[in-house]
């Protein structure tokens, strides 16, 4: 009996050391994340899309169309690139406009916001500039800095030289979780650059500088990690 009553105290002992430990580290893991700076915090909330081919659904387009009051506009949708489920839901939109009667003069994230009674609203609207991109923690954006030139007028999303150009660099770096949304600028020299936007399956959006060198090889001279929640919130 009293060996009995040593092996169950024993028992007992390490039961409690072990919950001890699992206490410990869960404590430091949500320590951990705690201490992780609010704007990767923000980011993991907006699911990013990873859709092999960036297109506009028809609800997303009625969603679109019921928030802004026009079908054809000053912003013209081109995908959703992130939604955020909230009481409702976030779209964020990837837009060419945003010019004076009409002209287009850039590509812009609109967020509309989804009520759960099928209302829509404009919550907020955003340039992107390719020559000062918004990056996680504001880390260098590589050869994103100055002599970008933004052509949103192109009747493609990615032309098909830049696609060329995008799948040549991918299969030379294999990258192959990277999906070409948008090319957002280019730049002209001695060699083509492409900023091309894409999504990566680790639930962020990339911009690219896609070289597209002289003897027709290309290879990503850069990589910068967009800051999408500096898009879609108000400052």
């Amino acid at each position: 009996m009293r060996r009995l009553s040593v092996l169950l105290l024993s028992g007992a002992l390490v039961l409690t050391i072990s919950l001890l430990a699992c206490s410990r580290e869960d404590k430091a893991q949500a320590d951990a994340s705690a201490d992780a700076p609010a704007e990767q915090q923000e980011e993991k909330e907006w699911a990013v899309q990873t859709e092999s081919v960036p297109s506009l659904t028809d609800a997303q387009a009625e969603v679109f169309s019921k928030a802004t009051g026009f079908d054809d506009g000053v912003y013209n949708p081109v995908c959703v690139v992130a939604t955020q489920v909230v009481s409702g839901t976030n779209h964020a939109f990837l837009c060419t406009g945003g010019g004076a009667d009409g002209v287009v003069d850039g590509w812009y994230f609109v967020v509309i916001y989804e009520d759960l009674n099928g209302g829509a609203s404009v919550s907020h609207i955003e340039k992107i500039d390719p020559n000062n991109l918004e990056t996680i923690n504001n880390s260098e954006s590589g050869n994103f800095v100055g002599g970008w030139r933004v052509d949103p007028g192109a009747t493609t999303i990615v032309p098909e030289q830049a696609l060329e150009a995008f799948k040549k660099a991918l299969s030379s770096q294999n990258e192959r979780d990277l999906t070409p949304i948008a090319t957002l600028a280019t730049k002209d020299g001695l060699s083509q650059h492409y900023a091309v936007l894409c999504s990566q399956n680790d639930n962020s959006l990339i911009v690219v500088d896609v070289l597209l060198r002289e003897d027709g090889s290309a290879v990503f001279s850069s990589f910068s990690r967009l800051s999408l929640y500096s898009y879609v919130t108000a400052a």
